[in-house]
């Protein structure tokens, strides 16, 4: 996969070129160095700038106006990515070939109406928008609460981690959403792009436009930042013995989430070993958890690993029956341990690195896979889609079996259910 960057001073421009797809996909990739407060702020602002912009002030006109534009979609999401917060915002369009002309520019015009010319007066947002905004965050929040297993994932992790940005609620803190105003998100805005590191990722089919030109024009950021710091975040803490957590509360059934520690890894053993891993560990219906706890002792009905790599841990999740619990927890820590002495074969090993593979050569398949492994490139230092399919295949058995070590299990978090089901009630 190809790119051409660019240094624009106060942000940089990725141009990815291909002629696979009918489409254009920009991503505007900010992010900032993560504050608890931020993830309340950039929620709230994100959501209120597609309530409407200053040329167009509603919803419906601003769908009105993208479908004027062949159906011109956008989209963002906010997470954490170790020690930062990002913001990706993304568009999506039609090359101008299959349109008509004139059609590019009307597009990136949309783009700067939406991000750079809000709708605001008297320096701040409408207050009609941020209570509707408002009211749906705060709901949001209600139903986050409501599900079981991100209540039991994030419930770990403020065991685990109380004090770390690790542990912050994704959709932000109730009582600071229910003061937010208007003015409040508009100082906020002004921070956004003032404040935070940006990187934007074109891809498509590029020829004969320069995107660096068209973008500094539509483009009002010009406030210079220092680099960034390195995003990951190591774990150099280890329990000699894990803690556990039982909390009850009125769900069905129980969840029980494993929060692991890993040592500080290479970027081989991030990349590459730890993957594998974690493929053996829970990665799917062939992995040790899934044949030991589902299959042959019947204790969950579904259980699954997952590594996160930014933040160094690798998360076990199991659905259980709470009468379960001891013996589930056993049954992992022993797969744990098979893992640790080689109880594995070369055979599984192949198998992971096949699922990898495929995933690998996906990258390619769609402009949001190729803009993210890019992202993952500039942010984290990932090998780009050729390495990886390299790289991948020189995962060793002795390479397993070291980061295997690295693994230490800290917090044991059981959400337990207690209500009844109606038959039970008869």
């Amino acid at each position: 996969m190809n790119y051409t960057s660019y240094d624009m001073g106060a942000y940089q421009v990725y141009v990815i070129p291909t002629d696979r797809f009918k489409r254009t996909v920009i991503e505007f990739d900010f992010k900032k160095k993560i504050e608890k407060e931020d993830i309340s702020y950039l929620n709230f602002l994100m959501a209120v700038l597609l309530e409407g912009c200053k040329k167009y002030p509603t919803r419906r006109t601003m769908e009105l106006a993208s479908d004027d534009l062949y159906g011109m979609e956008w989209s963002y999401r906010t997470l954490k990515s170790g020690k930062y917060l990002c913001l990706k915002m993304s568009f999506v369009f039609l090359d101008e070939k299959y349109t008509e002309e004139g059609m590019l520019q009307k597009s990136l015009e949309m783009i700067h109406d939406i991000l750079f010319d809000p709708d605001v007066k008297d320096g701040a947002f409408p207050e009609e928008k941020v209570e509707f905004v408002r009211s749906v965050l705060l709901e949001n929040l209600r139903t986050f609460w409501e599900n079981q297993t991100a209540y039991a994932n994030l419930r770990m992790l403020e065991e685990m981690m109380p004090d770390s940005s690790i542990s912050y609620h994704p959709y932000g803190e109730k009582e600071l959403l229910e003061k937010i105003n208007g003015k409040d998100l508009y100082q906020y805005y002004q921070k956004l792009l003032k404040s935070f590191l940006l990187n934007i990722v074109v891809c498509g089919n590029v020829a004969g436009i320069s995107y660096p030109d068209i973008l500094r024009k539509l483009i009002p950021i010009n406030t210079l930042k220092h680099p960034g710091e390195d995003p990951m975040i190591e774990q150099t803490k280890f329990r000699k013995r894990s803690k556990t957590i039982v909390e009850t509360k009125e769900f069905n059934q129980s969840k029980l989430v494993i929060g692991c520690k890993v040592e500080p890894l290479t970027s081989f053993e991030y990349q590459y070993v730890m993957p594998i891993y974690n493929y053996l560990l829970g990665g799917g219906s062939d992995s040790i958890l899934f044949r030991t706890v589902r299959e042959k002792h019947s204790l969950c009905y579904t259980i699954q690993s997952n590594y996160q790599s930014a933040v160094g841990i690798l998360k076990i999740f199991a659905g259980i029956e709470k009468a379960d619990f001891k013996k589930a927890v056993k049954l992992i820590k022993d797969s744990m341990k098979k893992i640790e002495k080689g109880n594995f074969t070369e055979e599984q090993i192949q198998n992971g690195i096949l699922t990898y593979t495929s995933a690998y050569l996906e990258i390619t398949d769609s402009p949001e896979n190729m803009i993210a492994s890019l992202i993952n490139h500039l942010n984290f230092h990932t090998d780009l889609r050729d390495e990886k399919l390299e790289n991948i295949k020189k995962v060793t058995k002795e390479d397993i079996l070291k980061v295997a070590k690295k693994v230490h299990m800290d917090t044991i978090y059981l959400l337990e259910g207690e209500m009844k089901n109606e038959e039970d009630e008869a």
